[in-house]
């Protein structure tokens, strides 16, 4: 028995997360690299290497567009250019960019997000803290 099966995800996303938006623009900004009221931790160390080294926020994004493209990436370093690899090349990158540009960036995001909620000394008021955290092993896993 064959099963059809049609999603597209850009109008049948429910969750409103996708693996682009977990490095573009707006997110990281508000939630890793500016210093704010709402992440008392920020600017996130962790993200800040990337960010200086790249020179962007969303540099995981727009590795994996080139990738997908067969283009050239234009960061302020680590630049590759992925018109000189096949498919198969290419596929590998992507792969690796979805894990280890996109997805652990912000695994490090949820990490960090827990520990500005954990409340020293308090039992009862770090459920937001212990959520974060779980969602980051999520992530990771």
């Amino acid at each position: 028995v064959e099963l059809a099966y049609d999603y597209d995800p850009a109008t049948e996303n429910k969750n409103g997360r996708t693996i682009a938006g977990f490095s573009k623009g707006d997110t990281l900004r508000m939630k890793m690299r500016i210093k704010s009221d709402s992440c008392k931790g920020c600017p996130y160390d962790d993200f800040m290497y990337f960010y200086d080294y790249y020179g962007t926020d969303d540099y995981a994004h727009m590795w994996n567009v080139a990738a997908f493209d067969g283009a050239k990436t234009v960061f302020d370093n680590g630049n590759a250019d992925f018109s000189q690899y096949d498919y198969a090349g290419r596929e590998q990158v992507i792969k690796k960019g979805t894990a280890y540009l996109n997805v652990f960036m912000y695994v490090i995001r949820e990490f960090e997000d827990a520990l500005d909620d954990c409340e020293k000394e308090c039992t009862n008021c770090n459920d937001g803290s212990v959520h974060a955290w779980d969602e980051g092993v999520c992530f990771y896993t």
